[in-house]
């Protein structure tokens, strides 16, 4: 049955990447909304080992004004390390100007911060 549960773990993992995939194309034509203390961060994300695998950013969103790309990895936000529980809110969540966003792009550190 080992392999069979691992065969089972990896088609369930395809179906998900599969919908995120389809939810990250939903998304892009979309427009990230302000609200009146910040604006939303407007990315669809997906675990990674070492934080977030950006899948789509929102156009007019905040993480596309700080100049974050599909593809790259989000590492920490405010210098706090992503966890599992941060990934599923991140897309809606509101962020203040200023907020500090570590990625990782083609194996380079990069710094940006939101609003600025």
């Amino acid at each position: 049955m080992g392999g069979h549960g691992r065969r089972a773990r990896i088609l369930a993992a395809a179906a998900v990447l599969a919908v995120l995939g389809l939810l990250a194309g939903a998304l892009a034509g979309l427009s990230a909304p302000a609200s009146r203390s910040g604006q939303e961060l407007g990315v669809v994300l997906s675990p990674a080992e070492d934080g977030a695998r950006v899948l789509a950013v929102m156009a007019g969103s905040a993480a596309e004004q700080a100049g974050v790309e599909p593809g790259d990895l989000l590492l920490t936000m405010n210098g706090a390390a992503l966890t599992e529980a941060d990934i599923p809110s991140s897309c809606f969540r509101t962020m203040e100007p200023g907020t500090d966003l570590e990625l990782e792009r083609g194996g380079r550190r990069i710094h940006c911060t939101l609003g600025r």
